[in-house]
């Protein structure tokens, strides 16, 4: 392989439909455990009435986080996730519809096209002026291929209601002109009414005409302690994702025996090609040398992989990638689930007052079980901490009861806000005032022949006692060539290494291959489109 060889690219695979759901979950915290148990199966997921400020951090495992937070108790809060692998951008929204429509939308770009996803709720007790309405239409008018999907508070008999009001007969008439098409299925209520009320169609799903017949739309079963039932949309089109290409090498032990067995064997062809090409080339083609090399070994012990093999970017393991989502999920976490879903298809076969009294009884001890299960694992995992706990273990835990990925500032979604970053650099002048700051004493005579070694060439004790003290397990450069390969290195080529390190430390360059990284953080919001 060339250690020149680009390690990301965007690609079109062959997928299970993409799979998007909008829910009003009534409290993104409140929901969190639910939602992270339907994140599993998921690629998109819109939440709305989040009622998260913009001091709180809210993230799940495996996704990207957009946010409009509340911030007055006019604003409900409005939040979309987005799997990593898929490649978008977000929509900028230049009109102001606060408060009375919350708008947040994102391009998901397909293989030949962009989706235009807008995720919207609409404020029950403020009307929609002429304004907000015109202003609508013109930002939906710029997309070609888009999909609605909201909690509008609107009735209208288009959608399956049995009533009729002025936000959905405004709704109705800006949908028409906008040539969008209803998506909700027939006989599908989307908010659990009291006994005394008519079932209503208030979580509504529209499609451009181009991809009306592309998705599938279902409403779900389990309100999941909410009062709105989630609406899942399936839409069977190529994704363009983001392949993101791992160069650790995955060998069984026995493997790794063959691999040091063929090392040994052609450790002197190795080395003496190396120092060739290092002394009457460069240094670094004697290191490209050395690395294709030991290179060549790995991919002969290494098991072959199907080229011919669909690959799924979100199929088939949605699930499986990475921890479980909840560590500290129970098999009493189950049985409250499956109570509340029972308590709930009895209510819905006989909508009584006494059947919905049960249904919001149980949704309240399911809370309660979800919580009392989290905090007696958390319990539990600190009891069993002591001085010999390693700190990875501590910390992938800790991640584990977050289920979130400790993300640079630069990512989205982190939950840090201008204000926090502006008291963060407060809290460190205070500590370290620019006016305390003392110039740096210059080196005495003395002491730079005592710093003398330093410029010393590196001897085959330090390089070992280097390899001794790293970890195994971290991530290779762009040369494929990780920890543990080093450490199977015979002694010969092992002093072959060495003499290509002084080489490069006295000649003051270094090997590029292996400080290129891996990923570029900021790659995500890049649009190539642009």
């Amino acid at each position: 392989m060339n250690p020149q060889q680009p390690i990301r690219s965007h690609s079109y695979v062959p997928s299970q439909p993409l799979r998007i759901t909008y829910w009003n979950c009534r409290g993104a915290y409140s929901k969190k455990p639910e939602i992270e148990k339907i994140s599993e199966e998921l690629d998109i997921i819109i939440l709305a009435e989040t009622c998260l400020s913009p001091d709180h951090a809210f993230s799940i495992r495996g996704f990207d986080c957009i946010r409009l937070d509340s911030t007055s108790n006019n604003i409900r809060g409005l939040l979309i996730l987005i799997r990593n692998s898929i490649l978008f951008s977000i929509v900028d929204i230049q009109f102001n519809f606060l408060p009375a429509l919350e708008i947040l939308a994102v391009k998901i770009h397909l293989k030949d096209s962009i989706l235009n996803i807008v995720g919207a709720y609409r404020h029950p007790s403020i009307p929609m002026t002429n304004s907000i309405i015109n202003s609508f239409y013109s930002f939906m008018s710029q997309f070609n291929s888009v999909l609605l999907i909201g909690d509008f508070n609107a009735h209208h008999p288009l959608w399956g209601s049995q009533r009729c009001n002025s936000a959905g007969t405004t709704l109705c008439d800006l949908t028409e002109s906008l040539n969008l098409i209803c998506l909700n299925p027939n006989a599908s209520p989307t908010f659990l009414s009291h006994p005394t009320r008519a079932p209503s169609v208030i979580d509504l799903v529209f499609a451009s005409t181009n991809l009306s017949s592309l998705c599938c739309v279902s409403v779900g079963n389990d309100l999941l302690g909410s009062d709105h039932f989630p609406i899942y949309v399936s839409l069977n089109s190529f994704v363009r994702s983001v392949d993101t290409f791992s160069h650790r090498t995955r060998l069984s032990p026995l493997q790794w025996q063959c691999v040091a067995a063929w090392l040994e064997e052609h450790a002197g062809d190795i080395a003496r090609e190396t120092s060739e090409a290092a002394l009457s080339i460069s240094p670094q083609e004697g290191y490209n040398t050395f690395i294709q090399g030991i290179m060549t070994c790995i991919d002969k012990n290494s098991p072959q992989k199907n080229s011919n093999r669909i690959k799924f970017f979100n199929g088939g393991g949605r699930s499986s990638r990475g921890l479980p989502p909840a560590p500290w999920w129970t098999p009493q976490c189950d049985e409250a689930i499956r109570e509340r879903a029972a308590l709930l298809k009895t209510y819905k076969r006989i909508p009584s007052i006494e059947n919905y009294a049960a249904y919001q009884e149980t949704v309240r001890t399911t809370r309660k079980v979800l919580r009392r299960a989290k905090r007696k694992g958390w319990q539990n995992f600190c009891k069993n901490l002591n001085h010999l706990t390693p700190s990875t273990q501590i910390w992938r835990m800790l991640k584990r009861f977050k289920n979130r990925r400790l993300i640079s500032n630069c990512g989205k979604g982190t939950g840090q806000t201008s204000s926090q970053t502006t008291e963060i650099q407060d809290i460190v002048a205070k500590f370290c005032p620019p006016s305390c700051s003392t110039p740096i004493p210059p080196i005495p005579a003395s002491t730079e022949n005592r710093l003398s070694w330093l410029d010393s060439p590196f001897s085959i004790n330090e390089l070992r006692a280097a390899l001794d003290s790293v970890k195994t397990a971290s991530s290779p450069g762009m040369d494929r060539v990780e920890y543990r390969l080093l450490k199977v290195l015979p002694e010969e080529l092992l002093s072959c290494l060495l003499s290509l390190l002084n080489l490069f430390f006295c000649s003051a360059i270094f090997p590029t291959q292996s400080f290129i990284s891996s990923r570029n953080p900021m790659e995500r919001d890049i649009d190539p489109f642009l």
